[in-house]
């Protein structure tokens, strides 16, 4: 049964290593393993639509398990996720293992490369707008940014 569950779901908890956080750090991260699949599910839902969760008064975050492997490709599209961010008449989010997908005049488009996401959130979005150098070592730096 996937809800309500009690604690006989849980199947294991812990923290992550370090000393003891004082009352006003940050406290530990969680670790919670749910035995039911179903159970996840529901507790992430819950967190995405409740957005401001809370316990004894401090705010805590619920976020999926991902491997190093997807969490990095996932990191990839932060900053054109940054650009995209606030911005009227684009819809955009991250799907599963690690897609963009953005919504814009009507179209969607899904990105599998962070690259062609970035390019494409600075080509509609980006403050591109530079001044031309004025010095031949301003050429040279500005050259070695375009080539990085």
């Amino acid at each position: 049964m996937c809800y309500p569950w009690t604690m006989h779901h849980l199947l294991t908890t812990n923290r992550a290593f370090g000393r003891r956080p004082g009352d006003a750090e940050q406290p530990h991260p969680l670790v919670v393993r749910l035995h039911y699949f179903c159970d996840v599910t529901v507790v992430l839902w819950k967190a995405v639509i409740q957005k401001d969760l809370f316990y004894h008064g401090q705010r805590i975050r619920i976020f999926p398990d991902f491997t190093p492997e997807v969490a990095k490709r996932r990191a990839a599209f932060n900053r054109a996720r940054e650009i995209l961010r606030d911005k009227s008449g684009v819809r955009y989010g991250l799907l599963y293992p690690a897609k963009l997908r953005v919504t814009f005049r009507g179209t969607e488009t899904v990105f599998t490369d962070a690259r062609k996401a970035l390019e494409f959130a600075e080509l509609h979005f980006g403050q591109r707008q530079r001044t031309l150098p004025q010095t031949q070592g301003q050429v040279l730096c500005e050259l070695c940014l375009v080539l990085k």
